[in-house]
C-alpha cells in the first residue's frame, strides 16, 4: 500500500510538471524513496501520535463527506447529454482505454480500488487478530 501511494504521489508530480523546461521525469527509485517516506511518517504517527487518531478520524471523516459533496454537485449539474436511464447507466460500458474488448477494460480499471480495498481489509484483520489475541483467556 505504500509502495501504491508513493506511485499515486509520483503521478500526480508528473501531471502538474509535464510541460515546459521544467518537466519531471520520474524514475523507479523516486517511487521507492517515497515509498518509504510514507512508512517512515506511519512509524512515527504511530509511535508519537496515535493517541490522536480518534481525532484525526473525525476530520478524515468530514474530508471524505465534504468531498462527496464537491465531487457529486457538479457532476449532478453539469451533465451532458440530458439523463440517462437506469438501464443505460447500468448495462452499457465504455472501452475507453482501447483494450481487446469491454470485460478487459472494465476488470484493468477494477484492480487499483481493489488493490487499495485489500489493503484497508488486510490492516481491519490484523488489528481484529491482535484485539483476540490481547484479550485475557
Amino acid at each position: 500500500m505504500a509502495y501504491l501511494i508513493g506511485t499515486v504521489i509520483q503521478a500526480l508530480i508528473v501531471f502538474h510538471h509535464s510541460d515546459g523546461d521544467n518537466a519531471y521525469t520520474p524514475e523507479p527509485w523516486h517511487g521507492t524513496l517515497l515509498m518509504l517516506a510514507i512508512i517512515l511518517a506511519c512509524f512515527v504517527f504511530n509511535i508519537f501520535y496515535a493517541k490522536h487518531l480518534p481525532f484525526i478520524e473525525g476530520w478524515v471523516f468530514f474530508v471524505h463527506v465534504a468531498g462527496l459533496i464537491v465531487i457529486a454537485v457538479p457532476l449532478w449539474g453539469y451533465h451532458q447529454g440530458g439523463w440517462k436511464s437506469a438501464d443505460a447507466v447500468f448495462t452499457e460500458f465504455a472501452n475507453g482505454g482501447g483494450w481487446p474488448s469491454v470485460g478487459v477494460s472494465f476488470l484493468v480499471g477494477l484492480l487499483p480500488i481493489s488493490a487499495s480495498l485489500g489493503g484497508i481489509d488486510c490492516v481491519v484483520h490484523m488489528g481484529e487478530f491482535t484485539q483476540l489475541r490481547s484479550q485475557p483467556v
